[in-house]
């Protein structure tokens, strides 16, 4: 039911005329979510989305729907997948196999075959608070990963450790680095005064 419903929205915004679709797939709080955000739409694009002004054409089943964000400029759809990531509807209708390995330690997405949507206007982001290990985006700033081109594929591997943890843990275990270095160096300065005011002594 939640594919199909989403299906409907994509095939929608397939008949945009030089509309702009953005895919992001968020991970925070250990939760994932997604949003679809539509913009520069025609008027006659947005007659296009009149359907979901209606709520009833949004709902999932009885306990989730999809938000829905009419706006003048774009249109945004959004849900909240949960914990556990499956294969996300924009990802399923525009590659031919999509794979997600989801376990304990980390999430897996990769994607290949022929790319479906390769005539329209589609950029997908993955924002997160967690460790990206590796990823084919075409750029990355401060946890947001941005794929412009997407004929090749996405390829993307996320830590299921938050990334300001493993930064915290980086500097613990740089200070204590630190300070046995400064320790070792103090301890070998105060034995050669040591040795020094013996030496001292000795010629007295």
């Amino acid at each position: 039911m939640k594919k199909l419903k989403f299906l409907i929205v994509i095939a929608v915004i397939l008949l945009c005329n030089g509309c702009k679709a953005t895919y992001k797939l968020n991970y925070y709080d250990d939760t994932f979510k997604e949003e679809l955000v539509v913009e520069e739409l025609s008027k006659q694009d947005q007659t296009y989305f009149d359907r979901y002004n209606d709520e009833a054409s949004l709902v999932i089943d009885d306990n989730n729907s999809y938000k829905y964000i009419n706006d003048s400029d774009k249109k945004i759809f959004s849900y909240t997948i949960g914990k556990n990531l499956k294969n996300t509807p924009l990802l399923d209708y525009c590659f031919e196999n999509v794979y997600v390995i989801d376990t304990e330690k980390y999430v897996n997405i990769k994607t290949d075959g022929e790319f479906y949507c390769k005539n329209y206007d589609i950029t997908l982001k993955l924002n997160t608070d967690k460790k990206v290990i590796n990823s084919n985006a075409s750029s990355s700033v401060d946890g947001t990963y941005t794929w412009n081109e997407l004929e090749d594929g996405i390829t993307v591997q996320i830590s299921k450790e938050e990334l300001l943890l493993d930064n915290d843990n980086v500097v613990k275990k740089n200070l204590k680095d630190l300070y046995i270095r400064l320790a070792i160096v103090i301890g070998f300065i105060i034995v050669f005064v040591i040795v020094i005011i013996r030496l001292k002594k000795n010629h007295s």
